[in-house]
């Protein structure tokens, strides 16, 4: 790995500010999309000293992003316009040594993800596809996936959209899949209760990469994709240990504007687009991953609505993390007393609810259980005032800062042109 060190201090002339102000987070989204990007950061030392460290995976990523014509038209003008003093140090990282809770990924919510990254289940959606009379579910996976490598998904996996009639999932549908030497078989299990490892009656088996009607209508597609998902990490981090401190700074989305990781990010995709007839009026929904070892099978983890780990129960033991993962979100009553507080904490610092306990345990009644709703054949939308479903361009991380402060609030990063498409797979695959 080459890590860039850049220390630097901007003219305090005003119009060099504001350029330097306008022109970094651009070269930061610039870096994010350079093939071998690992990770950035920036901070800014009490002296006024800038340092932004930049990671690439190899000496050859690291000089094709070092010569890149933007960035190097970005550095002339620094030095010309407004850098007063600058200082570069590229570095070749010999023995990288690490706690697992750095590992960039939007969840490695569980020990199972952490050392498997196929099963670390990322995002799920639901949405009314281009085609009427049709509805496109849309799992995200493996943020370490490798383009067009068939190992991005697990054979001893088995990926899962649970479908269910309320929120406690009393009963509802599962459709499976299993991803095995590039073949997926789909399956569909008429229940909506625990159903560890079993894979319902086949629908059909389809490549990976290739679009593929299966059986009840059902158009399948599942492959390397660029990541959807955009959002300011360096901010959220921080925002969390201010909130920790008991004074939450809400301006450090701002020092960390446009900086997303996830902007150059490949993950892996599973979609399934399914005829309305096929489904409930309204659906519950959220993903699951069930892996098969020793003999056994175990959930990895599940997911619903954004950062509701790393977020709303973002001080949970690994002990409840383990066993929120393992259990369907019916057992989600267990957590709604953290929810409360935690949210309750974030909304009486930001000031702008005037009764935080009540708004609370009104956000957290609509949260836990964990399982989105979505009324199939309405538009989707995942915004301030609810969800209603989820499109890979909902704001998501915008969405879940708002409502844990209890109101309008913006991380200052933007979804990147061309992560999602507008057509069936609405993913956007990487070859």
């Amino acid at each position: 790995m080459i890590v860039t060190v850049f220390r630097l201090r901007v003219s305090a002339d005003p119009a060099a500010q504001e350029a330097y102000a306008a022109l970094a987070p651009h070269i930061y989204s610039l870096a994010a999309a350079m093939p071998g990007f690992v990770a950035a950061k920036r901070f800014t030392a009490d002296d006024g000293e800038r340092v932004t460290i930049v990671e690439f995976e190899d000496e050859q990523s690291h000089q094709a992003w070092a010569t890149q014509h933007e960035h190097v038209a970005a550095k002339k003008l620094g030095r010309e316009s407004f850098f007063s003093e600058y200082r570069i140090q590229v570095c070749e990282v010999k023995k990288p040594c690490k706690s697992p809770e750095v590992d960039m990924g939007h969840h490695f919510s569980t020990d199972l993800a952490k050392s498997h990254p196929q099963l670390d289940l990322t995002d799920v959606y639901a949405f009314e596809s281009d085609q009427p009379g049709k509805t496109c579910l849309v799992m995200i996976v493996n943020p370490k996936s490798k383009p067009g490598d068939v190992g991005n998904f697990s054979p001893d996996a088995l990926y899962k959209f649970h479908l269910g009639d309320d929120k406690l999932h009393r009963s509802g549908m599962i459709y499976t899949i299993r991803i095995q030497d590039g073949l997926a078989c789909v399956g569909l299990l008429e229940q909506a209760q625990d159903s560890t490892g079993l894979p319902g009656t086949e629908l059909g088996r389809a490549p990976l990469a290739q679009t593929t009607l299966l059986g009840d209508g059902i158009r399948f597609w599942a492959g390397t994709v660029k990541d959807p998902f955009f959002g300011n990490q360096n901010g959220l981090r921080e925002f969390r240990e201010s909130e920790a401190a008991g004074a939450l700074n809400l301006s450090v989305f701002k020092q960390h504007a446009g900086e997303s990781p996830f902007t150059g990010l490949v993950s892996s995709a599973i979609v399934l687009e399914i005829p309305n007839e096929k489904l409930l009026k309204e659906i519950f929904y959220f993903a699951s991953v069930d892996w098969h070892d020793h003999g056994h099978w175990h959930r990895s983890n599940r997911l619903a609505y954004v950062l509701i780990p790393h977020l709303y129960l973002f001080s949970a033991t690994d002990e409840q993390r383990a066993h929120r993962h393992e259990h369907l979100p019916a057992h989600d009553h267990q957590y709604h007393g953290l929810a409360v507080a935690t949210i309750e904490s974030y909304s009486k610092q930001a000031g702008f609810q005037s009764d935080p306990g009540a708004y609370a345990r009104r956000m957290a009644e609509m949260l836990l259980p964990d399982a989105v709703p979505y009324r199939i054949g309405t538009a989707a939308h995942y915004g301030v005032d609810g969800a209603n479903g989820r499109k890979l361009t909902d704001d998501a991380m915008d969405v879940a800062l708002s409502w844990v402060i209890g109101a309008p609030f913006s991380d200052e990063v933007s979804q990147p042109e061309g992560r999602a498409s507008n057509t069936f797979p609405f993913v956007v695959p990487v070859t």
